[in-house]
């Protein structure tokens, strides 16, 4: 009932006054540190050690006084930053694809699954608005269905019923098939929106320029996870004429921010994530300068993040947007990029896919894949103490050789680092080529 009632209002909630933000933000931070310091042992332990106590923590400025989150440190032991007030079994864990270069597994409760679903209505209802469907709208997504189970299942029949009032469909297809396999699913299905990560919309519409663009044309593009080349938006924009929109996205927090109509960044829901820029030392910047993202979810009562290492660069806006929305606007996220891989066969895979088959290995702490030649792959590897090495590449072996096709060879190395980028991040597959 809670999602029935609230989805149809988030979608106004960005042109809210900001005195009203800010008072949502201040209510759900002493909710949240509160219930750390019952239920979450790290913050417990953390505070007490500290000499800190709830009552310290009355607006997100406050949230600097805790240590800056690493997230080494929450691999190593992610059970310590899950609360106790439910059985473990009872969260529902995601593994992250690893785009920092680190899979991550985060619990979640499964109410924080619905809030998540109805606050994703402002960025939601704007997208249906572009596309000129309030209702009826189709969603077609690119992506790594899984099937829902135990608690999840439930989550999913609620917001079922959710979509059903307004007669809208959202469609979850593999981003491991075929592009040709992906168009056919679109002409299928004729959804109003189109969405995946950035990566694979830049090989997806390459790919539709190449055969002539003859396929079903959406509405509105979406897509988040990876940035886009200004090459792919005017492609798909004015090639195309189809609207681009990005999503600010990460599985440690309940959707960062989205963009804004007038492209000038994204406006983030700082009164569910407050957002800090911090340098390389963990001091926090001016406004308008670039560093590190710091973020608090203050939605997740399962693993819960406070002054957490994002690993993205960007920048805090310090203007009024022209959109009317009172959200404040942070920069587009530096430097994540995708990588497309030929396959031996002659076929291409985007980069995420083979994200997903690292993702659920526990041993397993980064990596980076590169792209030898067709066929041949070097992987690096940082491993946990207790890995078994070789059963490890024998896994990873059968996985690649099974999406990519016979003929596929791989060669792994065991390290201390990986390469970064100048921004800081792992690319974690780098293909031979990158989609023109």
């Amino acid at each position: 009932m809670w999602y029935l009632v609230q989805a149809p209002r988030q979608g106004r909630y960005p042109f809210r006054p900001i005195t009203v933000i800010e008072r949502d933000q201040r209510r759900r931070l002493k909710d949240t540190i509160s219930h750390a310091y019952r239920h979450v042992p790290y913050y417990r332990e953390t505070m007490r050690r500290l000499g800190l106590a709830p009552g310290d923590f009355s607006s997100a400025p406050d949230l600097a006084r805790l240590p800056l989150l690493e997230r080494a440190e929450v691999q190593r032991d992610p059970e310590r930053f899950v609360s106790d007030a439910r059985p473990i079994e009872q969260y529902l864990s995601e593994s992250t694809g690893g785009s920092g270069g680190e899979p991550l597994t985060v619990y979640s409760d499964p109410f924080a699954h619905v809030q998540g679903a109805a606050f994703y209505q402002r960025a939601g209802a704007l997208h249906r608005s572009l596309a000129g469907r309030r209702l009826g709208c189709r969603t077609l997504l690119v992506g790594n269905p899984s099937p829902s189970v135990g608690s999840r299942r439930a989550v999913e029949q609620l917001l079922a019923r959710g979509r059903k009032l307004t007669g809208a469909e959202v469609r979850v297809v593999s981003i491991r098939q075929p592009l040709e396999r992906a168009i056919e699913e679109i002409d299928r299905f004729r959804p109003h929106i189109l969405g995946s990560f950035g990566s694979y919309m830049e090989g997806l519409f390459a790919h539709l320029q190449k055969r002539g663009g003859r396929a079903h044309r959406p509405r509105l593009v979406i897509y988040g996870g990876e940035e886009m080349s200004a090459g792919a938006r005017k492609l798909i924009s004015e090639g195309f004429g189809i609207p681009v929109m990005s999503i600010y996205g990460a599985h440690e927090a309940a959707w960062p921010g989205f963009d804004c109509p007038a492209h000038l960044g994204f406006h983030i829901n700082e009164d569910l994530n407050p957002i800090r820029i911090v340098d390389g030392g963990g001091r926090e910047v001016p406004d308008g300068e670039s560093g590190e993202v710091v973020i608090s979810n203050l939605v997740n009562r399962g693993t819960t993040l406070l002054n957490y290492r994002l690993g993205d660069s960007a920048r805090k806006l310090p203007i009024r947007c022209p959109c009317g929305r009172t959200l404040p606007l942070l920069s587009y996220v530096e430097g994540r990029v995708g990588d497309w891989v030929q396959t031996p066969g002659g076929g291409r895979i985007n980069g995420m896919a083979l994200r997903y088959l690292f993702s659920d290995e526990r041993e397993l702490r980064r990596y980076q894949l590169v792209q030898r030649s067709p066929s041949h792959f070097a992987i690096a590897l940082i491993t946990w103490p207790d890995c078994d090495r070789v059963r490890l590449e024998a896994r990873l072996a059968a996985k690649l050789v099974d999406l990519l096709g016979a003929g596929t060879t791989v060669e792994f190395a065991f390290v201390e680092d990986l390469p970064r980028t100048k921004v800081g991040k792992v690319r974690t597959v780098v293909g031979l080529d990158r989609p023109s």
